[in-house]
């Protein structure tokens, strides 16, 4: 009887804990580049915009995010990863 009682109590543990996933960190750094230094790679019409929309849906499904990096200088672009990476 004790035994079936252990039984039972682990396995209520078990499916709290499977129905209560671990919280993770969910981050992201959305950057938006309308040119490219390559030859046959055509700018981009609206990178504003597109990283705008990827930024709302990743903070809208629980993501951290900075703003949106648009068109970047190298400068730029090394500290915001510099500061993502921490």
């Amino acid at each position: 009887m004790l035994r079936a009682l252990f039984v039972l109590m682990g396995m209520l543990f078990l499916t709290q804990a499977a129905a209560q996933p671990a919280q993770e960190r969910r981050v992201a750094l959305v950057i938006g580049v309308a040119s490219y230094d390559a030859d046959g790679v055509p700018n981009l019409l609206q990178p504003e915009e597109d990283a705008r929309i990827v930024h709302d849906a990743l903070a809208a499904s629980g993501f951290s995010l900075p703003p949106p990096l648009i068109s970047p200088t190298k400068s730029v672009l090394d500290e915001a990863l510099a500061e993502f990476s921490l």
